[in-house]
């Protein structure tokens, strides 16, 4: 029987190089890599059996990028994601299904391969892998999304001196966010009607919302959407990415044209 493959993945040169030692002193065929892009190479080119990934390489969480391709790809290899920090938090929870366990830095050789045996072992038919498009995804966090967005306000300090109450600062954002959802699951071409963005525009204006911090919350939003997309890559369906991105940013900026314009629009017939 030929040896258990295992690919490797960390930046660190010292763990890069020991990991795959001790795994080839363990009876592993174990091959090591530093970048996603020679993992994903990896990856295209062979089968592996296990795959030990460290979860920031370059950057954070591309250690689940890895592991998306590779489930993907050779959706029967058992995936581990190694990290430094014994605790991970509310966002990291929600993708731990995706991911076979998590291994923790410094981890012992034998406990490492003990690790490994004892999943192989549990390991089951590959079955279709479940992925969702972005739409879902964003539909099933938008209270995520607000709570981060609270705080993303709260800690900038031109939106923390507004004297709004928490759901004045949000509850716009919940309508445009549904908007935005739908949107996304909307034919393109479809003529775009984005009244609760207009809805948006007229109520800062009589909330007296400094029309300069309209762009300072449009730009925080956008980093607490992108950050919800990075955390929920192992279950997006990656087909399709890359166009509903791009629909995406098209319905994020006509939705903030569309609030300035209302803005300025109310703002007149105030005058």
């Amino acid at each position: 029987m030929s040896a258990t493959r295992v690919l490797c993945v960390d930046d660190d040169p010292a763990i890069r190089e020991l990991t795959p030692h001790v795994l080839r002193a363990q009876g592993f065929d174990a091959t090591s890599v530093g970048t996603v892009a020679e993992a994903l190479s990896e990856i295209a080119a062979h089968s592996f059996d296990v795959l030990i990934s460290d979860m920031d390489i370059g950057q954070p969480g591309d250690g689940f990028t890895v592991v998306s391709a590779m489930r993907r790809t050779h959706p029967e290899c058992i995936n581990f994601i190694m990290t430094g920090y014994p605790a991970f938090d509310a966002a990291l929870q929600t993708i731990r299904r995706q991911v076979d366990e998590f291994l923790l830095k410094p981890m012992d050789a034998q406990m490492m391969a003990a690790a490994i045996e004892q999943r192989l072992k549990e390991r089951k038919p590959a079955g279709s892998v479940l992925t969702r498009r972005l739409w879902d995804i964003l539909h099933d966090n938008k209270d995520e999304i607000c709570r981060r967005f609270i705080v993303e306000m709260k800690g900038n300090p031109e939106l923390s001196l507004l004297p709004l109450t928490d759901e004045e600062r949000i509850d716009h954002t919940r309508i445009t966010l549904t908007e935005l959802v739908n949107q996304l699951k909307s034919t393109p071409h479809e003529a775009t009607a984005l009244p609760a963005a207009a809805k948006t525009g007229k109520e800062r204006q009589a909330q007296e919302y400094p029309i300069a911090l309209l762009a300072v919350n449009a730009r925080l939003l956008q980093g607490v959407i992108y950050d919800i997309i990075h955390e929920n890559l192992l279950v997006i369906n990656l087909s399709y990415l890359m166009p509903d991105l791009k629909r995406l940013n098209e319905i994020l900026s006509l939705q903030n044209e569309e609030i300035f314009k209302r803005y300025l629009d109310a703002e007149k017939r105030a005058a």
